[in-house]
């Protein structure tokens, strides 16, 4: 009877192997954890965007209602985890919408410059500037502005 001494080298292989498996298992764990964390992100950024699109649009109706003053215009509403107001990102509260002070605003399209003094009414542009915040998940939150100009015609006075 012959004594080889390969005893254990099986073991080796086999114990080799399940390290090689386990990296393996484990790298493809963190890659699915982080691409869990980028889709929460991509979520949470589009909430807020579309929070921040969705306020520009009730401050342009908002802006249609008081044509003669937006300055009245001041939004701040909350729907599910997400909240948009006037204002810009700094701004802790809702603030009142701005006029461009010193500017003069083009005339309209279609309309000439006279026509707006034959009318008695001025093109004024104000800017809206809408501020989102989606607090969508547990982790962080994410903010979102969109600004627009908007050109009203008031009365002159």
């Amino acid at each position: 009877m012959k004594i080889t001494q390969n005893r254990g080298s099986a073991l080796l292989l086999v114990m080799i192997a399940m390290l090689i498996l386990s990296l393996i298992g484990l790298s493809a764990l963190t890659q699915s954890g982080s691409e869990i964390n980028t889709t929460g992100n991509f979520y949470k950024d589009k909430s807020a965007f579309y929070a921040a699109d969705a306020g520009i649009q009730v401050g342009l109706d908002e802006i249609q209602k008081q044509f003669t003053n937006p300055t009245g215009v001041l939004l701040d509403k909350n729907f599910g985890n997400q909240r948009y107001y006037t204002g810009t990102m700094t701004d802790t509260s809702a603030q009142y919408v701005k006029a461009f002070m010193g500017f003069k605003a083009p005339p309209i399209v279609g309309q000439s410059a006279d026509m707006g003094g034959e009318l008695n009414m001025q093109a004024v542009p104000w800017q809206l500037t809408v501020t989102a915040v989606s607090k969508a998940g547990t982790k962080n939150q994410i903010r979102k502005q969109l600004q627009t100009v908007v050109i009203t015609m008031v009365p002159e006075y």
